[in-house]
């Protein structure tokens, strides 16, 4: 089940749609942004106000997760941004993830990401455009984005976070087959990876019937990784950030 809301507006030039995808089978709402962006030197930004209190900003960049202030300032960071913080007095949070999106800025529980910046191409001191008509702005035109936004009454989880980043932007795909009774149950996971910190980089199948395994850790504590493979469960410890290469099979797990 599916509810959507599709809000039309104008400033200026420009004209923004934003959507609103509320799925009956995801915790968040997933945003999807389509700007026609004809401002000069102008910055369009997704704004999302909360009632977080004594916020704190965790963004995942590579290979890291930083904590920074909420100070206002423009940051970058990767696939996805944390805010945590108090409401009502009981730890909260809310994560945006991204599609695309490099920077954001977070004040006073503010947080915002950038949609569309029309500025001059490498303008900087003493190389400053003086006349802008024959100049080519920067994200001018249809600009597309995608977001998702999870709000959670708990204290914020890092792992969950970077595998609702990866849904977003590595969406399961779908493969049509001929129509057959078939032999397995309807849910019959063949491979199953936990926690959800613990992400699935490429997998292969070997000619021996076993699977080999790019993982990593991405938290920033060590871990008790669970690899189910066909039904079998096999345990391996995984440090902080850790990337590690697996062959699975019924027999266990080694590292290759």
């Amino acid at each position: 089940m599916l509810r959507l809301t599709r809000e039309k507006s104008r400033w200026g030039r420009s004209e923004v749609w934003l959507d609103v995808f509320d799925w009956a089978h995801t915790p968040g709402l997933e945003l999807r942004v389509r700007a026609l962006w004809l401002e000069s030197r102008k910055t369009l930004k997704l704004d999302i106000p909360t009632r977080l209190r004594d916020v704190g900003v965790a963004a995942h960049m590579p290979a890291e997760i930083a904590r920074r202030p909420a100070d206002g300032r423009e940051y970058a960071c990767h696939d996805w941004v944390m805010l945590e913080g108090r409401l009502e007095g009981q730890p909260a949070s809310l994560t945006l993830v991204n599609d695309g999106t490099a920077s954001y800025s977070v004040d006073a529980g503010r947080l915002r990401s950038v949609i569309a910046r029309a500025v001059p191409p490498a303008e900087h001191p003493p190389f400053e455009y003086t006349d802008d008509r024959n100049v080519r702005m920067l994200d001018q035109g249809w600009q597309e984005r995608r977001f998702g936004v999870f709000a959670d009454d708990h204290a914020a989880e890092p792992g969950r976070a970077h595998r609702r980043a990866q849904e977003l932007r590595v969406p399961a795909q779908a493969w049509p087959d001929s129509g057959h009774p078939g032999e397995r149950e309807w849910e019959d996971p063949v491979l199953d990876i936990h926690p959800a910190s613990v992400a699935t980089l490429a997998w292969r199948p070997e000619h021996d019937g076993s699977v080999r395994l790019r993982l990593q850790h991405c938290g920033a504590t060590p871990v008790e990784a669970a690899v189910t493979w066909r039904g079998v469960r096999h345990m391996r410890s995984m440090g902080p950030w850790r990337l590690g290469t697996w062959c699975v099979s019924r027999d266990g797990i080694r590292e290759c």
